[in-house]
């Protein structure tokens, strides 16, 4: 009897990984951010919006948020790149998000706390930044 109920949970269990590896893979289908690259572009994917500046919290990270920026001016004036193919990123839905992150995950995000210690604010920092850190989480 003790065999019966084990190899239920078993196939139980299995049958709950299938329905979450179906959702995720009707995610990803459904998804609009993963797409072919068309033949006019080339797998570069950028964004102004990836150089990170609001209220000076860049100036308190511990890494160069605008690098992006330059990097990519770098490879087209250079002539390694042309801008005109680039590809620019869509919005992530919350779906999207799904894909690759868990709902308890992005339910954290509402956190101030959680969203300085991720973008490595210190607690030691400015009060300001974190005032504003909660202002952009509640925003």
């Amino acid at each position: 009897m003790a065999a019966t109920r084990s190899s239920a949970s078993a196939a139980a269990a299995t049958s709950a990984e299938i329905v979450v590896e179906d959702m995720k893979r009707k995610r990803i289908l459904s998804s609009k951010l993963y797409f072919d690259v068309p033949p006019n572009k080339v797998p570069v994917v950028y964004s102004p919006s990836y150089d990170i500046s609001f209220m000076g919290i860049e100036k308190v990270h511990p890494f160069d948020s605008s690098k992006w920026g330059r990097i990519c001016q770098f490879l087209v004036v250079e002539g390694f790149l042309d801008k005109n193919r680039l590809v620019e990123p869509l919005e992530a839905s919350k779906d999207d998000l799904l894909v690759v992150h868990t709902e308890e995950y992005l339910k954290s995000l509402r956190s101030s706390l959680n969203v300085s210690l991720i973008i490595e604010i210190s607690s030691t920092s400015h009060k300001w930044d974190r005032i504003a850190i909660g202002l952009i989480v509640e925003w």
